[in-house]
């Protein structure tokens, strides 16, 4: 493991357990075992660390989603897959697949402002394939940003209310306490409903 990756590892970590207000530059030197200036070498604030923490994570999770949808032939598939991976982004990535309250419920402007960034990439990636299902007629015509806007929503919301809201009283969650059978039959029943429904062929 790189210098770059060892900080990218160590700023995880810190997000995670305590959200991006009360993280502080120290703290992550510190774990990292490295000295603050030498850790503003690489990233020139907190922000620009947790954009990187937010775009290490996300590109990791689009290389699992390319990787299960490389054979796949339609759009309902591809929407069913990312459904699926939301599940597997909740075992591997802690920061992505919000595990953690604190991290959750920061919302701290310059976080926000990153987490909006992630949201536009995940969004254009759903039109695309929304685009995909009208093209070959396995949809009906819609607009395919506003369609791929409301799964997002939704898809993001059902993940707020079942690791957050039903865990309001736990202190720290973590991949073996949260519900992700629940998690994966509920968005299984989501993909269904908006595929019959919103995306439906009359």
């Amino acid at each position: 493991m790189d210098r770059k990756e060892a900080i990218i590892f160590s700023a995880r970590k810190q997000f995670t357990r305590f959200g991006y207000t009360k993280t502080t530059m120290d703290e992550i030197a510190r774990e990292c075992g490295i000295t603050k200036p030498t850790l503003y070498q690489h990233y020139a604030g907190k922000a620009d660390l947790f954009a990187a923490v937010i775009d290490h994570e996300q590109t990791a999770f689009f290389a699992m989603i390319d990787q299960a949808t490389v054979r796949t032939v339609t759009a309902s598939e591809k929407l069913r897959i990312y459904a699926q991976m939301q599940v597997e982004a909740v075992k591997k990535f802690l920061l992505l697949g919000e595990l953690s309250r604190h991290a959750l419920l920061d919302l701290h402007p310059e976080a926000l402002k990153v987490m909006a960034i992630c949201r536009q990439r995940e969004e254009g990636r759903l039109a695309a394939w929304i685009e995909e299902g009208v093209a070959s007629g396995e949809f009906a015509s819609t607009d395919a940003q506003f369609a791929a806007r409301i799964f997002f929503l939704a898809v993001i919301s059902l993940r707020f209310q079942i690791l957050v809201l039903d865990n309001v009283t736990v202190d720290t969650i973590t991949a073996d306490e949260v519900p992700v059978a629940r998690l994966a039959s509920d968005l299984e029943r989501l993909v269904d409903l908006f595929l019959n429904g919103f995306l439906a062929r009359s």
